[in-house]
């Protein structure tokens, strides 16, 4: 018999990054409260390393993991790749030229947010929300200049029918 309920297991796990940040800010703050010359110096910067990783995986906790929709979703050298039960699709991550998520108000019982990946050439790269791996296309994001975290963030909690642009290729203007 476990000790830990499996939904608290599964909050830690999700959380860890978060919790593991927390106590590097907290050992930072301990060393920069023993005095001295060296001391301070570590943790302040023990502190500041903390609290930038916090802030990096308190952003990726805030999306929602995928889990139980249709496919399985890879990130894997500049590539994402897309498996579903109808087939499958990669698109290179340096390809891209516009990054958006689609909501729609369909309920707990449908799948209402969907990844679009575009890039030139091709058709779009549809990705439900629910697929499994999606937890890594916020990692993704990271290797895209600009990216608008904060759309992300708003379009995981959007409830109705919308379209939210998370990053587009800024394109040399004509003269």
């Amino acid at each position: 018999m476990p000790l830990i309920r499996p939904e608290v297991t599964g909050w830690i796990l999700r959380w860890r990054e978060v919790i593991f940040s927390m106590f590097i800010v907290a050992a930072g703050l301990w060393l920069f409260n023993l005095g001295g010359v060296f001391y301070p110096v570590v943790g302040f910067l023990a502190a500041l390393l903390g609290a930038g990783l916090g802030y990096t995986a308190w952003r990726r906790v805030r999306f929602p993991a995928g889990a139980g929709g249709a496919g399985v979703v890879e990130v894997d050298e500049r590539q994402i790749t897309y498996f579903s039960p109808s087939g499958g699709r990669a698109v290179s991550i340096d390809a891209l030229v516009r990054v958006e998520i689609e909501t729609h108000s369909a309920g707990p019982f449908q799948p209402d947010l969907f990844w679009i990946f575009y890039s030139d050439g091709e058709s779009p790269l549809r990705i439900p929300g629910g697929a499994s791996g999606t937890e890594g296309l916020f990692d993704a994001l990271s290797a895209l200049p600009g990216a608008d975290y904060a759309a992300a963030s708003q379009a995981a909690t959007s409830a109705e029918q919308a379209l939210f642009v998370i990053w587009q290729k800024e394109r040399p203007a004509l003269h």
